[in-house]
Order: structure tokens, then C-alpha cells, then sequence
């Protein structure tokens, strides 16, 4: 049940991170509450903080017919709206001074001093001195395994704690990143309630939270799309906390009606007691909107076996990999498809629905994508003619080209396909290669009659049909000369059906047996191959 058969199921996760986490492993990190006592008092309001609470709270009360929860929720909203006006009365009057914030900066740019003040009190954090480290490295794990992150917190742990080296995930703060088409549901963190690196976006007061909730559907929808897959797990919330209630409320309208431990499997509550070691689940069962829907609770302090359960998750490469391949093929396809060149950066871009069918089948596959000229595999002899023979050409041109310009210069290759349908002067090679396969089109790989020049003049007998030098007394050497000497004269589609069923196999038979005393035989080969090239290229 539970942490189990997420684990076992192998997906990673989606994880809501609430200020419990921050308050886990920094130091001074307040709760809401805390943080609003700490600027009301700040303040000298002449009233104290829990009785001014209790006076609200009464007036809400007559007001509405909210449980106590919504009502709480309500004050601290109503504090948060007071606040930040006295804040930033007391900050024009001189009462206040908020480091780096001048009048004139904050009256022509409209900035809130008590905004601008809050990102600078989440800004400078440091680790608590009692931290359980390995405990912390293995949170860290957890978040870099997590498919998408979303935050209430307004401070920087969690990048901090993902982003090393060039492991950078998409950031998106406030609710912009559910308007913005980059989005890709891979490596993305999400910090719903602002962030302390633009104090305008944070949300605390009451207005802020009723724009806020127009806009909280965009994030129900954004997790649904990717909940298919992914569980999610709400770590460092209060089962009261209110997000996580309109998160539930919000998951109960969208999800579909399926049995109630499969939707167990889907949401992970993870809540914080200080007097439970082990990782008590729970399977709870809510109705709301008229739908039953279950999660799985978990009541723990300790979070270093329920992390290290986590992290184990591993689909092969992690989030911000697979986003990275994500959005370079988006990019390709885009930017390439527009000018009309994918099929120099998409490898075999034809064999697409093959692609794809061979994925489904489970058969296993490797896909190049990259700008041809620096996708080059080495070739071996016995590749690149069955390539070639065969007319495959899966091997690239300006790899075959290189290939055969790095070969020995007594070698025989045939080439003209390749020379003839590309612009040797335009292909990524180095200047000497270029200059090698020229000097073999000069030389004698174009001219047929230079091929047969080389035969040996014993071996040189007319004959009118292919059949007639097949059944001759001759050895192999001397029968595969005469076929190339006599190649002008014989049925070309018969020589060309008996180089791409017979010879070119028992050509590499031979080459792979590295026999000494097979040379004649191997050179006899190589020669046909290139009297055919030329013949077939020449048409």
C-alpha cells in the first residue's frame, strides 16, 4: 500500500513542498504564523498579536458560517492585508527603514516595503547547526528525482539544493509558468506563492489569495496532466494546512472513479510527528464534491527511511534529462523543420511510426539526434561494402567518404554514389581527405578501362556471357577478372544479382579469415566491386 507500490511502480514523482520542510533544515525558518507575529510586533501596533487574532476571528464568525479552520485561515489573511498596510505607512513616515529601499524607489516603481522587506528575511538562510546531514542529502536526492516540484515556500532552498552543475530546472513563479507553452511537465519547479527573488509576486494578504484561488484550477489542471504517471506527495504541510484542503478538495473533481486504493496510490501525505520513528501509513478515505477518493497518509519523524525509499525511484535518467531531450527535439523540429533541413538532424526521420511501434514492442533501440556532421561512427571494411553493395547507405556520405579517405591507398572501395550526389567541397571533411578521394576518382576508382588495366594479362579472355565464365575450368581469381574484364560485353543485371547475392558474401567471408593465401582472391573482389560502381554510376 502506499509508499510500497509508488516505490515499486517506479515513477517519479510530483512533490509539494511546504514551509514544514524549510522549517526541518533551516534555521529561524517561521511558520505562517510566526512570521506574522514576528512583523506585528515589529510593528508596535500597542495591541497584542493573539488578542487582536481573537477579535477577528470573533467578527469573522458573525459574519460567516465558516469551521474553524476556514475562520482561522481568514484572520491571518485579514493580519497579513493590516500588516503590510502599517508596514509601509510606518516605512514613508521614517518609522521603518528597509535595507536598500529608498522613498523614491519604492514610490516610482510601486514596490511594497513590506514585500520588499519580507524577500530579504527569506533571502539570507543558513542551514540549522543541528541538521541530520545525511537526512538533508538525501531530501536533496529526492527533489533532483522529482518529475515536477511545487512550492508555497518563498525561499530558495529548493533550487539551491537542485541546481549543480549544469542540472538547472525550468522555474516558474506565480502562476506564469501555466500560461507559458516552454512548458514541458519534466524538471519544472513551481513556486505558486511567489519567491523572494520578485517580492511582487509574493502571496499573503487576503487580496493576494483571492486572486490566487481564480487561478488555483490552472495548477489542479497542470498536475492532472501529469498524474497519469507520477504520484504525488505532499511533504511539509499539516493535514489543517488550507493548501493542502483546496489541493484535495480541487484533485476529488478531476479524478476518475476508480477503486479506492488505486487513487491511495496516487496521493502521499507525509505528516510530521515527533513521537513516531517508523513510517505509520494510513489509508484515508474523503468525500468531497460527492465523490469518494482515497490517499495515503503517513505519519513519521523519520524522514531519512521514508527519503531513502524515495530516491530510489529511478527511471533510467533523470527529470532534467529527460526534459533536456524533450526540448532539444522540440527545438529541432521547430527551428530545422521550418528551413526545411530536419532530415540533416533527425536520424532516419522516415522510420518514425517503425520508431515508435519498436518502443511499444519493448524491442530495444538507439536513436542519433544531433547535426550530421558530428554523428560519425567508424565503419569496418566488411560495413561499408554490405552498406554500399547492398544500397542501404545508412552510413552517412561524409562518413563513408572519410573512411575511405583514411583507408589505405592501395585499397579499392566503390564510392562514385557518394561522389556524385554530394558536393565533396562542401562536406565537413579535412582538407587532406578531400584531397585523397579525388586522387582516387583521378586515378582509376572512375575509369574502367584503368581497372582492367591492372588485371593481369593472362587472365584477360573475351567472353559473351556470364554463364560461360562461371563454368569454366578457372579458379576463383582468374573467373572474377575475366567477369570484370568482360563487364562492358555481359547481361550487367546478371553480374550486378550475383555481386548482391553471392560474391559480396563470400567476399567478406574471406576478408574476416584474414587467409594470406586468399589475396588474389580478395583483390579479384574488390575489383569487380569497383568495375560495377563505376558502370552503375556512369548509367
Amino acid at each position: 500500500m502506499g509508499l510500497e507500490d509508488i516505490v515499486k511502480n517506479n515513477h517519479y514523482p510530483i512533490v509539494f513542498v511546504g514551509s514544514g520542510m524549510s522549517k526541518r533544515y533551516l534555521a529561524n525558518s517561521p511558520d505562517w504564523n510566526s512570521l506574522l507575529q514576528e512583523y506585528w510586533d515589529m510593528l508596535n501596533t500597542g495591541s497584542e498579536y493573539y488578542a487582536h487574532l481573537h477579535d477577528l476571528s470573533i467578527k469573522i464568525n458573525k459574519e460567516t458560517n465558516k469551521n474553524r479552520d476556514e475562520i482561522d485561515f481568514s484572520v491571518k489573511t485579514e493580519v497579513a492585508t493590516e500588516i503590510e498596510s502599517k508596514f509601509n505607512d510606518q516605512f514613508f513616515h521614517g518609522k521603518i527603514s528597509v535595507k536598500g529601499l529608498s522613498f523614491k524607489k519604492a514610490y516610482e516603481e510601486n514596490i511594497s516595503p513590506f514585500r520588499f522587506h519580507l524577500a530579504q528575511r527569506f533571502s539570507d538562510y543558513k542551514l540549522s547547526k543541528n541538521i541530520d546531514k545525511e537526512e538533508f542529502e538525501l531530501f536533496q536526492k529526492v527533489l533532483r528525482k522529482s518529475r515536477i516540484i511545487v512550492t508555497t515556500n518563498y525561499d530558495t532552498l529548493i533550487e539551491d539544493s537542485i541546481y549543480h552543475g549544469k542540472q538547472r530546472p525550468k522555474l516558474y513563479i506565480g502562476n506564469a509558468g501555466f500560461f507559458d507553452d516552454s512548458s514541458m511537465g519534466w524538471s519544472e519547479i513551481y513556486k505558486i506563492h511567489g519567491s523572494v527573488t520578485d517580492p511582487s509576486s509574493i502571496i499573503i494578504t487576503k487580496d493576494d489569495y483571492k486572486r490566487y484561488d481564480q487561478n488555483s484550477i490552472l495548477v489542479t489542471a497542470k498536475i492532472m496532466s501529469s498524474m497519469v504517471d507520477s504520484p504525488i506527495l505532499f511533504l511539509g504541510y499539516s493535514m489543517t494546512d488550507r493548501n493542502v484542503l483546496k489541493m484535495l478538495n480541487d484533485f476529488s473533481t478531476q479524478l476518475p472513479q476508480e477503486g479506492l486504493s488505486k487513487s491511495a496510490n496516487r496521493i502521499l501525505i507525509v505528516d510530521w510527528d515527533k513521537e513516531i520513528n517508523t513510517l505509520q501509513e494510513t489509508q484515508m478515505t474523503s468525500t468531497e464534491n460527492g465523490k469518494n477518493f482515497s490517499y495515503t497518509l503517513i505519519k513519521t519523524d523519520n524522514y531519512k527511511s521514508l527519503f531513502a525509499k524515495l530516491q530510489s525511484i529511478d527511471e533510467g535518467v533523470s527529470p532534467y534529462e529527460v526534459r533536456r531531450f524533450e526540448d532539444i527535439v522540440k527545438k529541432i523540429v521547430v527551428s530545422k523543420g521550418q528551413k526545411q533541413a530536419l532530415d540533416t538532424y533527425l536520424v532516419s526521420p522516415k522510420n518514425l511510426d517503425e520508431l515508435d511501434e519498436k518502443i511499444d514492442s519493448g524491442e530495444k533501440i538507439v536513436v542519433a539526434l544531433g547535426d550530421t556532421k558530428n554523428i560519425f561512427v567508424t565503419p569496418t571494411t566488411i560495413d561499408y561494402f554490405k552498406d554500399y553493395i547492398s544500397e542501404k547507405f545508412e552510413i552517412l556520405p561524409q562518413n563513408a567518404l572519410r573512411f575511405i579517405a583514411n583507408a589505405q591507398q592501395t585499397g579499392r572501395f566503390p564510392m562514385l554514389h557518394h561522389f556524385n550526389n554530394i558536393n565533396i567541397d562542401e562536406v565537413p571533411l579535412e582538407g587532406y581527405e578531400k584531397k585523397r578521394i579525388k586522387t582516387k576518382i583521378i586515378n582509376d576508382e572512375s575509369s574502367l578501362q584503368k581497372i582492367q588495366n591492372t588485371i593481369s594479362p593472362s587472365n584477360r579472355i573475351k567472353f559473351q556471357s556470364l554463364d560461360a565464365i562461371l563454368n569454366s575450368e578457372m579458379k576463383l581469381a582468374k573467373k572474377l577478372d575475366c567477369i570484370t574484364f568482360n563487364i562492358s560485353n555481359l547481361n550487367f543485371t546478371e553480374v550486378e544479382k550475383l555481386i548482391k547475392t553471392q560474391f559480396l558474401d563470400e567476399f567478406c567471408k574471406i576478408y574476416k579469415s584474414r587467409d594470406s593465401n586468399r589475396g588474389m582472391e580478395k583483390s579479384a573482389y574488390r575489383k569487380l566491386f569497383v568495375a560495377w560502381d563505376i558502370i552503375k554510376c556512369k548509367k
